[in-house]
């Protein structure tokens, strides 16, 4: 098994990270098959299952689905929302650039070079690619192999050139730009929809779902900065608020909410038409009273002017992390949009199960046989007065002839432990053993599979294959009282462990095993 040592990596990387970078290959692993997809792992997000929810029912209504840009420039909020422009920019994200620098070389930063590639003399050829990068001629993630390929400095060294060299790269600071990140999906459609006329016969029925950020002033159970819209539009030359209406019923049905009702805002949103806009509420069987899921109206004819759209323009926007909070129950968006930051591990038993594992497995066929030949001979010998001992069979492991004995020498004991045949069980979000030689487990509990005799048969087999390569000649495995999984090479997902400590529950994977396992060349 494979685990990092978190420490040493950081502190290494400390030191040199160049060096720390390039050693920390050897830790992975690059021949062999050891891993193979488990579909049984499949597991999909709520908010994705609604998405696509959400996707056949419009299109099954005749919606045609499209792609809208991430970014807006700001022009066009201001044409869009009018005097109430300047009140929406304080809730977008503006974006930023780093200028590049224009970066000379000079004699410090030639005799520098130098010290980390001593023969280096190729300073013309880095000059012009200083040039070239200042141009947009080279891509920034592209430079280093640029430099390879031009300068015949290796990885490391052309690393350490632009690090250790050159803090230009290191000092470039962000120039806001008025390019925005859509808060809005409406930021989009009137030019989108401007783009059509002329072009695309009416009825226009267009949808997108997609992500909108928004600078909120907290991040809580209700806000984010980045949320999905299912966004919807209709653009003919014949349509009613009726009608648009109708059409918000139609989907909140098409969706799962049978009742839904509609409220006229009183003050709107001024790329709305005035007493056009309305609030959309719901009610669901998770919730009893109406929750808002959305907010549709007609576009101001004004802001469609400013587009050339001539026609009237009828809108609808859903949240889809609301609607998936209703649906799922839900009391916290950020609980149900990032579960690995804010919510805490849940396994049911059933899922645990997967969980627990035997550690150290033989890796050959042969491995594999002596691993069941060592758990029949203590079933079979298992009750026998010790001292005694069992012979397991004869192998040849990679062309090593090799003798298994299970034994006992204790007065009184017997070949193996009383808990030698214990079975890990799973009940009530904790996990346990029972004799599985006196019978069925405890009511309600869920059995792995995984006796012990299993799992210390599979680490004895592992050792015989290692013990098989080297120069000496036996090796004993011996196995006391179990007070954790790993004393009977049972291993359990750092996952569940948490998850049951937090819960405070127990582990508890114990007891007077007793075997001993001696392998002979012989």
């Amino acid at each position: 098994m494979v685990k990092f040592d978190i420490n040493n990596l950081l502190d290494a990387a400390k030191r040199n990270y160049e060096k720390a970078w390039n050693d920390s290959a050897k830790l992975l692993e690059t021949d062999g098959t050891k891993y193979a997809l488990d579909p049984s792992r499949s597991a999909s997000h709520p908010i994705y299952d609604f998405i696509q929810e959400a996707r056949k029912a419009l299109l099954s209504l005749g919606f045609e689905e499209i792609v809208l840009p991430i970014f807006v420039d700001e022009d066009e909020i201001y044409k869009e929302y009018g005097p109430e422009a300047a009140l929406i920019t304080d809730r977008i994200f503006y974006t930023a650039e780093t200028p590049r620098p224009d970066i000379g070389i000079s004699q410090k930063k030639m005799d520098q070079i130098k010290e980390i590639v001593p023969l280096f003399a190729k300073f013309e050829d880095l000059q012009k690619m200083f040039k070239a990068y200042k141009k947009c001629e080279i891509e920034a993630d592209d430079f280093l192999d640029e430099m390879v390929g031009r300068l015949g400095v290796t990885p490391s060294e052309a690393a350490d050139i632009i690090d250790k060299v050159f803090p230009e790269f290191k000092q470039q600071k962000p120039v806001p730009t008025k390019r925005t990140l859509r808060s809005h999906t409406t930021a989009l459609w009137f030019p989108v929809l401007g783009a059509l006329q002329g072009r695309k016969p009416l009825p226009i029925q267009l949808f997108h779902v997609g992500l909108k950020f928004r600078r909120e002033q907290k991040l809580d159970a209700r806000h984010l900065y980045e949320s999905n819209t299912m966004s919807l539009v209709i653009c003919n030359d014949e349509i009613t608020l009726q009608d648009c209406m109708n059409v918000a019923k139609t989907i909140c049905n098409k969706i799962g909410f049978i009742d839904a009702k509609f409220e006229i805002k009183k003050t709107t949103g001024k790329y709305y038409a005035p007493g056009t806009e309305f609030e959309i509420f719901v009610k669901h069987e998770n919730y009893g009273d109406w929750l808002e899921i959305g907010d549709g109206g007609f576009y101001s004819p004004i802001s469609c002017a400013k587009y050339g759209i001539p026609f009237p323009v009828f809108n609808i926007g859903f949240g889809v992390e609301r609607i998936t909070m209703i649906k799922t129950g839900f009391a916290d968006i950020r609980q149900l949009a990032y579960p690995y930051f804010y919510a805490s591990s849940s396994f049911t038993d059933k899922e645990v199960i997967p969980f627990i594992r035997i550690a150290r497995k033989p890796a050959t066929e042969t491995g594999k046989s002596i691993a069941r030949a060592i758990v029949d001979a203590m079933k079979e010998h298992g009750g026998d007065a010790s001292p005694c001992n069992a012979t397991a069979g004869q192998f040849m492991v990679n062309n090593v002839p090799i003798e298994i004995m299970v034994w006992q020498k204790d007065p009184g004991a017997k070949l193996v432990g009383k808990a030698a045949f214990n079975e890990i069980i799973v009940k009530d979000g904790e996990i346990s053993c029972f004799e599985s030689s006196a019978g069925t487990p405890p009511a309600g509990a869920l059995r792995t599979g995984i006796m012990f005799v299993d799992s210390v048969a599979n680490d004895v087999a592992w050792q015989v294959e290692q013990f098989a390569a080297s120069g000496e000649p036996e090796i004993t495995c011996q196995y006391k009282i179990a007070k954790k999984p790993s004393d009977i090479n049972v291993t359990i997902d750092p996952a569940v462990v948490r998850f049951i400590t937090d819960k405070q529950r127990k582990i508890k994977i114990n007891g007077p095993v007793f075997i001993n396992v001696t392998a002979k060349k012989t």
